[in-house]
């Protein structure tokens, strides 16, 4: 796979919306040689500003294993396993959905792929814009 072709980054957060964003992603990834990029962002139940006060290691390692769980768990309803044909990677980060995936896809020659909330259907984004202002 060749890194100037950019990547393939996808947003998983279980929904039916991601886990077909998931499934197109793989597609373009094949189609394009290009790396996956699969991201589960995950937030402080009780929000950021809590948090920051009182950081706690094992209750974040608790909640970040809780987030890599629901992607592992994505990528095995979606595709059956992570597909052999293709280089992918599994991200879990810290922070918002929309801000967390332009960070990670923030190469020019990136696809981002996100599912539609609330309807059938997939959204692709050519870019980012703003501070942190993703699609929706």
């Amino acid at each position: 796979m060749r890194s100037d072709r950019g990547r393939v980054v996808v947003g998983v957060g279980g929904s039916l919306g991601s886990l077909a964003a998931l499934r197109a992603a793989v597609d373009d990834a094949r189609a394009g040689g290009r790396v996956l990029v699969a991201v589960t962002a995950w937030e402080p139940p009780e929000g950021e500003a809590l948090y920051a006060r009182n950081p706690d290691a094992a209750w974040a390692a608790y909640h970040e294993g809780r987030a890599r769980d629901l992607l592992d768990r994505a990528v095995q309803e979606a595709l059956g396993g992570s597909p052999k044909d293709i280089a992918v990677r599994k991200l879990v980060l810290l922070g918002k959905a929309g801000p967390v995936l332009c960070t990670v896809a923030d190469r020019p020659q990136d696809l981002l792929v996100v599912g539609a909330r609330g309807r059938a259907g997939l959204r692709y984004a050519a870019t980012c814009t703003g501070a942190h202002g993703a699609p929706s």
